[in-house]
């Protein structure tokens, strides 16, 4: 409790022995003398206990908060959780993934930063910051300058796996740091160089993408995932995506690929109909292909399965649960949305089981 409050409460008992009654004004004056007094809580013992309860109370509530949920703008400095994408904002801070938590880097004895570097002309060895004239390792000489003098450069062993920032560590029983993200070059960390793509994974090689008969290039990147004319289709059985420009466009011819799950048809709302490139998901239209690039239909719209040879169809004004059952006499769920709804009765769709 606050000496603060002892003295004021002593105070007034003195008063109250005297004959007046200081029981209800002891318990205020407490409070509004705590209120008062709050900035000089960190003076002595009284301090002290001051911030045990207030911390103790800000512990409670922030906890409870965070239990809930973590506001996104409480990510990225050090001993936050990761932000998106497993990024930290903090200024040398790496993000561990694993705990989800961002953490300091670069320091002699801590994680080696983004890229690999350190600070304090420290050297990255084993993902590890190593301090200035101290060893690499075996064969790897002596930390100076941020670089160690027998490994981590272009040519050299790798540093215990690690390279300088722009090599990669090869790969085989004695690797060497090699270039990395060009064409033809090892992938920088599982990147490349733009109109390139990684191919065969983090220890792949940087193979040229974008192009008519070439690999699409990376989903999400810098680059399109094709060159203008040409459209990205996916092939099945783990062979990838290809682009083309004489197939798999609307009205075009669908590509000739294995497997699939858009039938060699590469934009969204397409599938492939007697070898064309049809649009789908509209009201009226058919239902796109299960697994492929779009959903089955567009928003506001349901897609009614057929039990024929008419094929499955969109529909906004009837099918969904609640609406009317649509007028399609082929199909296997007497005119309602596919996953579960039926048609009962009275011509309404609705869950048999419910």
């Amino acid at each position: 409790m606050n000496k603060h409050r002892f003295a004021n409460c002593s105070a007034w008992a003195l008063i109250a022995a005297l004959g007046f009654v200081a029981t209800a004004a002891c318990d205020d004056s407490s409070s509004k003398s705590e209120d008062a007094d709050t900035p000089d809580a960190g003076d002595g013992d009284g301090g002290e206990g001051g911030a045990t309860a207030q911390g103790s109370s800000g512990a409670d509530s922030q906890g409870n908060a965070g239990s809930s949920s973590t506001p996104p703008e409480d990510c990225g400095e050090a001993g936050e959780p990761c932000c998106e994408g497993n990024e930290c904002t903090a200024p040398n801070t790496i993000c561990r993934v694993l705990a989800g938590v961002c953490a300091p880097c670069g320091q002699p004895g801590l994680d080696c930063c983004a890229d690999n570097a350190c600070l304090q002309s420290a050297c990255c060895v084993g993902d590890i910051c190593v301090a200035e004239g101290a060893s690499c390792g075996d064969d790897g000489g002596t930390c100076s300058g941020g670089q160690c003098d027998g490994c981590g450069a272009e040519g050299q062993p790798c540093c215990d796996g690690v390279c300088q920032s722009g090599l990669e560590c090869g790969a085989g029983a004695n690797p060497v740091c090699e270039a990395c993200g060009g064409e033809g070059e090892l992938c920088c960390d599982g990147e490349c160089d733009s109109g390139l793509e990684c191919s065969g994974g983090m220890n792949g090689t940087c193979e040229p993408c974008g192009a008519d008969g070439e690999s699409c290039c990376p989903a999400g990147g810098s680059d399109p995932r094709c060159e203008a004319g040409a459209v990205c289709v996916s092939a099945g059985g783990g062979q990838g995506s290809e682009c083309h420009a004489d197939c798999g466009a609307e009205g075009q011819p669908c590509c000739d690929v294995t497997g699939g799950s858009t039938g060699g048809c590469g934009e969204d709302w397409l599938e492939c109909t007697d070898d064309v490139c049809t649009s789908c998901g509209a009201n009226g239209e058919s239902c796109c292909p299960e697994g492929g690039n779009s959903p089955r239909c567009a928003e506001g719209s349901v897609c009614i399965p057929s039990s024929g040879d008419l094929g499955s169809e969109c529909h906004a004004d009837c099918g969904a649960e609640g609406q009317a059952c649509c007028d399609l006499a082929d199909s296997s769920s007497g005119g309602c949305e596919e996953g579960g709804l039926q048609c009962d009765d009275t011509g309404t769709c609705a869950d048999p089981s419910g």
